[in-house]
């Protein structure tokens, strides 16, 4: 087990210390913990917008919430993408002749939406969900439909 990390900037915020066993699950369960992650930041962007609308003549207040937004926004994609670059290292080296069939298919049937913005939405989904099932890992599959809900709905 490696030393504790101490962040004095942040624990200086906080009101309670962190408690170790909280720390401890969350390395177990990682990628429900990113999932989760992935879901606060989306939420605190949508509001940060919805606000923006609701008090358009505030300008000072639009300009702050704009920046949270994009700064949760560009925090969402950063977990989507640590996913999808696991997902393919994985591929890359324990994928079957079977799930490379797959994913050989689900990427055939997106090249054909290419110009029907939907489908192609929607298929380029499927090739993903594809990457997603290969570990056998139900989490993985958990945060992708997780994503392309919030993205696509």
């Amino acid at each position: 087990m490696s030393a504790a990390v101490e962040f004095p900037a942040i624990d200086a915020l906080l009101a309670a210390p962190t408690p170790p066993a909280w720390v401890a699950l969350a390395r177990e369960r990682l990628p429900e913990l990113l999932n989760d992650h992935a879901d606060a930041e989306k939420k605190a962007a949508s509001t940060a917008i919805a606000l923006i609308f609701s008090y358009p003549a505030d300008l000072e207040l639009s300009l702050q919430l704009s920046r949270l937004a994009r700064e949760e926004l560009r925090h969402f994609e950063q977990v989507r993408l640590f996913l999808e670059m696991g997902l393919v290292r994985h591929a890359s080296t324990h994928a079957t002749d079977q799930q490379i069939a797959e994913l050989r298919a689900a990427l055939e049937r997106n090249e054909a939406e290419i110009g029907n913005a939907r489908e192609f939405a929607l298929t380029d989904a499927a090739f993903h969900r594809v990457l997603a099932e290969m570990p056998g890992n139900p989490v993985f599959v958990a945060m992708h439909d997780a994503a392309v809900e919030w993205i696509i709905g």
